[in-house]
């Protein structure tokens, strides 16, 4: 993450920092932007969601890149998303069939990596982030979407206005 910073810096790049799972990569990202560069970051619900206790449970089915962090980790992921230091929540969809993970039950290594996170972001972050955080239903939908619109430069999605795509998901709490 590091490194990638200084390039956008060298290069005067604005750059989107996606699947951080380590806390430390939000830290960095901040302090860029304190400098004044134009850097984003991402994140993912399954960073939100599991630790990497999981692994002990549903072992290669948790595999994933990066990796699952400590519980530890997690929380402090979770105090980036309230204080609004998290910019975007992406799924990094990385389905795959039961058997391909599988195969990674007596070597991990021999496990591809992924998630199918399309499934799980709304539910993770309703779950976890509105009903036990207290994150509001406006900075998950800018997390999920306005926020990506806007880095992306997408004008057409992103918030629900007149002459704008009409992609939205109804909720009951």
């Amino acid at each position: 993450i590091q490194r990638t910073i200084l390039f956008a810096k060298v290069y005067n790049a604005r750059v989107l920092i996606c699947h951080m799972s380590a806390h430390e990569g939000v830290k960095a990202t901040l302090e860029s932007r304190a400098q004044g560069l134009p850097i984003y970051n991402e994140t993912c619900p399954h960073y939100l969601a599991f630790d990497n206790m999981r692994m002990d449970e549903i072992g290669a089915y948790a595999k994933c890149n990066p990796p699952l962090r400590p519980r530890e980790n997690r929380e402090k992921l979770w105090e980036h998303v309230l204080a609004g230091h998290i910019d975007v929540i992406g799924t990094d969809h990385g389905p795959y069939a039961n058997e391909e993970k599988e195969a990674g039950n007596d070597n991990i290594w021999t496990a591809l990596p992924g998630f199918g996170g399309v499934e799980l972001m709304l539910a993770v972050m309703l779950t976890e982030g509105y009903a036990r955080r207290g994150v509001s239903l406006e900075r998950i939908a800018a997390m999920t979407s306005g926020n990506a619109a806007q880095i992306f430069g997408i004008k057409r999605k992103g918030s629900i206005a007149v002459g704008k795509d009409a992609d939205f998901a109804l909720v009951d709490l």
